[in-house]
């Protein structure tokens, strides 16, 4: 609640002015009535530059009863104050001001006061408002009371209200969605604070919370010591609690937050942010405690934890920060944390970042650790430590952007605990192995490539390219019995590679159609790759053949593994547009080794190239066709297709239908068995509708269908969102079992916070 009732007296004074249009030379009568036409008057010699603009119907001057009284339409505008009534008086003799009928008053700040009568001394000390509503348009909010009293520095509201929903502070039938009513509020001009007596909020005329007392800074108040709104959680894990938040200032560039939040059903937690203002940046230090009254397996009874977060801009092209964090064992109060700190899978990292015209540098120190209780596959395969990781890339555009020049530089130092000299004393001939111990490498890559438009508008794109890589292993792999001893040792590795990229388009131009078809050929010779067996593949997991992933040089994705061998891709191009009702694009190519080794044949530490289609000599067919009927309608597949006998490897088709707020999708996923990962083949079928009921309530709902499950994974939302508030109930079940679903409820009140979500288990 924010307003100030000073202007609205102040815009007022303009009665003081009323002596100086009393007829000059002839005594007033009792009573005398002028017609009035707006009029600017001067308000004194003293200070000429200082006009009011008055108009009204008429103007009544009674000397017997010492008022000047405005009736009818009064306008009244003064330094940047509009002010108008249908009556307005001020009485010379006891030095009261009097308006009634519609009062309302724009500040130059834009905010809207409006009442129905004022009754207040000319020194703005003592007075009465009725009915009395605010609009603040800074964050469109609304006060109102049925009266207010104005003692001297405090102005004390009877059965104030406070709400954001523009309806809502008009009298209305219906109760509104959302509002604040107290039994007394008190502002305080002097100590800067209102002061909310007995408040409780009520949510479509229901009384949901209550509070003895609230205490909150006025509008003049940046920061200001004292509680803040109490904090409410629910949900599977938390069940119910409360937080109480305390806000303290200590000094202009740094605060503090500290919150006490009983949990019935878990403990009592303890909550600290401190936070420290820089002129670059800032510092966060988060630390929490909870006594934990309701073990359960794996807990601790004393849970804690710190963490430090910050983020500093050191000049416009370097950043550094960092986000570090620390706690008990057995950890599972992350449910109960704030939003910065409950994540389940958290990233200690501390990093430095550069970006210039031509370069990036970035340069990080990671350490994953992921709360418990742990899968079978995270204890399997601990996480890793990665100090440092430096990224930088180079990139240089020559002669009209025809030639580029490019290095890439890559320092990884990846770390797993090892709790014995023979864990790592096991096969690993049949499963994916991610061994314990260390592995550190340097890479360095350089880059030349330069666009030819030849003969006939054929585009030629030569491409050289250098590559070396320098490993330490703190392990060995024998590959004639497929054990790995702890024996460090050194590799290293290059690769060059020399390719010729040609593009061949063809224009087709007719009354009614546009039509380019482009044949596309790359050629790439590049030496073998080396100890695919022998080094593990940790930052190259993902490898899919298509049609974005057919004309690349390289298609591993990290700096573990790189594609080595001779090699062609051939592929046709196509796009085509028809009289502007609908358009076509699509491709089609394969992948051919020629010489050398296969680097997607022999399997890696995680098998990354099985299955992949690109194992064989002659690759899958990897084709795409895009076909937009309209803004509204497209459809689009992608598929690999297996020439040996035709069969589709991998196929993913969507159909997507827009019409204005009406949203509908369906996709088909055909994705081949894993035997490595023990995954069977899968066949999904995911749809999704959104639409707009009304201008305030949507529903989606969603579908996902494995063909080989007896019940599909599905989803139900409905959301209404209106000026002041949104609530969204979901139902989803992602369990087999028809009994496994779960109800999600949340609601956001504008201005006064968000309520975390609800939970309901089945």
């Amino acid at each position: 609640m924010r307003y100030n009732y000073r202007h609205l007296i102040g815009a007022t004074t303009f009665f003081l002015a009323f002596n100086i249009i009393t007829p000059q030379g002839t005594p007033p009568s009792n009573e005398q009535t002028t017609t009035s036409t707006p009029s600017k008057i001067k308000k004194n010699e003293t200070n000429r530059h200082s006009e009011l603009d008055i108009s009204s119907d008429e103007i009544v001057l009674n000397s017997e009863g010492s008022t000047t009284t405005a009736v009818g339409n009064v306008k009244i505008e003064y330094k940047g104050y509009h002010l108008s009534a249908r009556d307005i008086t001020f009485n010379h003799k006891n030095h009261r001001i009097i308006a009634s009928g519609n009062i309302k008053l724009i500040e130059p700040d834009k905010r809207q006061i409006h009442a129905e009568y004022l009754d207040i001394t000319d020194d703005f000390t003592n007075g009465i408002i009725k009915n009395l509503t605010i609009k603040i348009p800074a964050d469109e909010t609304y006060l109102t009371a049925s009266s207010a009293q104005i003692i001297g520095q405090r102005t004390i509201f009877d059965k104030g209200t406070y709400t954001a929903c523009s309806s809502c502070s008009k009298p209305n039938s219906r109760p509104p969605f959302w509002i604040v009513k107290s039994k007394r509020a008190i502002l305080n001009r002097k100590t800067h604070t209102i002061r909310l007596e007995k408040p409780y909020l009520e949510i479509f005329g229901n009384s949901i919370f209550y509070f003895p007392l609230i205490e909150i800074p006025d509008e003049t108040v940046v920061r200001k010591t004292g509680f803040l709104t109490p904090l409410f959680s629910s949900g599977e894990k938390q069940r119910f609690g409360v937080g109480i938040p305390y806000y303290l200032v200590i000094s202009d560039n740094s605060d503090a937050t500290f919150t006490f939040s009983p949990h019935p059903k878990k403990g009592i937690l303890g909550e600290m942010e401190l936070r420290k203002y820089f002129h670059s940046g800032k510092h966060t230090l988060h630390a929490a405690y909870m006594y934990n009254n309701n073990v359960e397996s794996g807990e601790e009874r004393h849970q804690a934890m710190l963490a430090s977060i910050a983020e500093f801009e050191i000049n416009p092209i370097w950043n550094l920060g960092w986000h570090l964090k620390k706690q008990t064992s057995g950890q599972l109060s992350y449910n109960y944390y704030s939003d910065a700190l409950s994540k389940r899978i958290n990233i200690n990292q501390i990093y430095l970042t550069g970006t210039g015209e031509k370069n990036s540098f970035d340069m990080r120190a990671l350490h994953y650790h992921i709360q418990e209780p742990l899968s079978k596959n995270e204890k399997k395969f601990p996480q890793a430590n990665i100090y440092p990781l430096i990224d930088y890339r180079y990139v240089d555009l020559q002669y009209a952007k025809s030639q580029q020049i490019s290095i890439t530089g890559n320092i990884t130092a990846i770390s797993r605990a090892k709790e014995k000299n023979t864990i790592n004393q096991m096969k690993h001939d049949s499963q994916p192995w991610i061994p314990n111990g260390i592995n550190r490498r340097l890479s360095i890559e350089a880059d030349w490539r330069k666009k030819i438009i030849g003969p006939l508008g054929i585009l030629f794109t030569p491409i050289a390219n250098i590559r070396g890589d320098l490993h330490y292993l703190s392990f060995n792999r024998d590959l004639s019995s497929d054990t790995i001893s702890n024996n460090p040792n050194f590799v290293a590795s290059k690769m060059l590679t020399a390719g010729l990229d040609i593009r061949y388009p063809i224009v087709a131009v007719t009354q009614k159609s546009r039509h380019i078809l482009e044949g596309i050929a790359q050629v790439y010779a590049a030496t073998d790759e080396k100890y695919i067996k022998t080094i593990p593949n940790e930052d190259s997991h993902s490898l899919v053949l298509n049609s974005t992933s057919l004309f690349t040089q390289n298609r591993f994705s990290g700096f573990d593994r790189i594609e080595g061998g001779n090699r062609t891709n051939l592929g046709i191009r196509y796009i085509g547009s028809f009289n502007n009702l609908f358009t076509i694009n699509g491709v089609i190519g394969r992948s051919i080794h020629i010489l050398g080794t296969n680097s997607f044949s022999i399997p890696d530490s995680i098998g990354i190239g099985q299955n992949s289609g690109l194992e064989d000599k002659f690759s899958d067919y990897a084709a795409a066709v895009r076909l937009s009927l309209s803004p509204k309608i497209t459809f689009s597949t992608q598929t690999l297709i297996n020439p040996k006998d035709w069969s589709t490897r991998r196929t993913d088709t969507t159909i997507d239908y827009t019409m204005g707020s009406y949203e509908a999708n369906i996709s088909y996923t055909h994705i081949p068995a894993y035997p490595l990962y023990a995954y069977d083949a899968r066949k999904t079928i995911q749809s999704r509708i959104k639409f707009k009921i009304n201008d305030v309530l949507s529903a989606d709902a969603s579908l996902k269908w494995n063909m080989r499950a007896e019940l599909p994974s599905h989803s139900i939302g409905l959301a209404y969102q209106n000026d002041c508030a949104t609530v969204k109930i979901i139902y989803k079940n992602e369990s087999p079992n028809i009994h496994g679903y779960k109800i999600q409820a949340r609601l956001s009140l504008r201005t006064i916070g968000d309520f975390n979500p609800i939970d309901i288990d089945g």
